[in-house]
């Protein structure tokens, strides 16, 4: 690994990974509409997989991979439960919690790429775009599941 500041770029995302997959859980658990409780599992393991790839581009690199979540993990799982709770279990407002999780994800991702304080490597930075892409297209999902009419 080139620097010290791109393993804790990795690092970082691990943890925002590890926040979404605890936040999906949280929502499937929530929710009773199983078309959602598919979808907040398929994510859930696709956040599982970016950590498994994190993990591996620092071990490869000689870094030390550190566990844990985020603050602002924490307060969007809880964001969850609290909507959930509030609203009968509501796949619209589970919806619009996960929603307000996924916009988090994808800050973190393009703080890191935009970040011109250091070059991330060519390999990490095609990493992380694809990363970033899987999280735009679950982004776009839950956006277009929030909007139709029978979840409003």
């Amino acid at each position: 690994m080139d620097t010290q500041k791109t393993i804790d770029d990795l690092n970082f995302l691990i943890a925002v990974n590890a926040d979404r997959i605890e936040q999906y859980q949280t929502a499937k658990q929530e929710c009773h509409d199983p078309r959602l409780r598919r979808l907040f599992q398929q994510v859930a393991l696709e956040s599982a997989g970016h950590v498994a790839q994190l993990t591996d581009r620092i071990r490869a690199g000689g870094g030390e991979v550190e566990q844990g979540t985020t603050l602002s993990g924490k307060l969007h799982k809880l964001w969850v439960d609290v909507r959930a709770a509030l609203s009968g279990h509501d796949a619209s407002a589970i919806l619009e919690a996960v929603r307000c999780a996924e916009k988090s994800t994808l800050a973190a991702y393009d703080r890191i790429l935009e970040d011109s304080n250091h070059e991330l490597p060519e390999p990490v930075v095609e990493l992380l775009e694809r990363q970033r892409r899987t999280v735009v297209e679950s982004c776009q999902t839950v956006d277009r599941l929030s909007t139709e009419p029978a979840r409003r």
